[in-house]
């Protein structure tokens, strides 16, 4: 039986999907084709190169492309988390809607460990090569110019932001436990990440917290917070 990994894997697989089988794939209007693809673009630009999305997953993305990722598993027996197998289901999206769904299975499982193999990606669904096209005019008139993210207060400091949660992921069990990443972005375009789960995408939150590192992540600069608080 699939299950999804989070809520908002099972949501954001079953939205794709439904472009896929509803509308060939295409985005409904300009205005959710500008939308969706800002920020599934931030958040393929903060995870991955496309070098790394054909190396680790088999799944080519070009240049004016990028790649949505949802994870789900498998449970074949009731062994603990030695019968779940993970799998992956990869969109990838251009300006105007889907262009293909895959499914990547790998090697392992939940327990011992587990990996994606490049060999298991199979194409799903492929927009159909005669569709013809919606003329999306995104324009650089049309669009703001790009924020680019800067460091928000030095390690140690207690700082106090209203940001909208730009991706959130369930990252499995660890040497440690459950683990659940949510990355946010302030008004200004400053990338936040808190190791917890704080809500769904496009929330936005008023936080509390303590910067805990600032770093440089596929060079963009993002702050980690820590003992975080949602102001009500």
């Amino acid at each position: 039986m699939l299950q999804f990994s989070s809520d908002t894997d099972k949501t954001l697989y079953l939205n794709l999907k439904g472009l896929c089988n509803k509308t060939n794939g295409l985005f409904k209007s300009l205005k959710q084709a500008k939308f969706l693809f800002s920020v599934y673009s931030k958040q393929f630009n903060n995870t991955w190169t496309r070098d790394q999305f054909f190396n680790n997953f088999g799944v080519p993305i070009l240049q004016d492309q990028i790649g949505v990722v949802v994870t789900a598993h498998t449970r074949w027996a009731d062994y603990g988390t030695r019968s779940i197998i993970p799998v992956l289901y990869i969109f990838v999206l251009d300006k105007v809607g889907i262009v293909s769904a895959w499914k990547v299975n790998g090697n392992g499982n939940l327990r011992d460990g587990w990996a994606p193999d490049p060999q298991k990606a199979i194409t799903t669904w492929a927009r159909p090569l005669d569709l013809v096209l919606p003329d999306f005019d995104q324009t650089a008139e049309d669009t703001p110019p790009a924020k680019i993210s800067g460091w928000v207060g030095e390690v140690g400091q207690k700082v106090n932001i209203q940001a909208k949660i730009i991706k959130a992921r369930d990252l499995g069990i660890g040497r440690f436990g459950a683990m659940f990443i949510t990355t946010l972005e302030d008004g200004n375009g400053n990338v936040i990440n808190v190791w917890r789960n704080l809500g769904q995408i496009g929330d936005s939150l008023e936080l509390k917290g303590t910067v805990k590192d600032c770093n440089l992540y596929n060079e963009v600069k993002q702050t980690t917070l820590t003992r975080v608080s949602v102001v009500k």
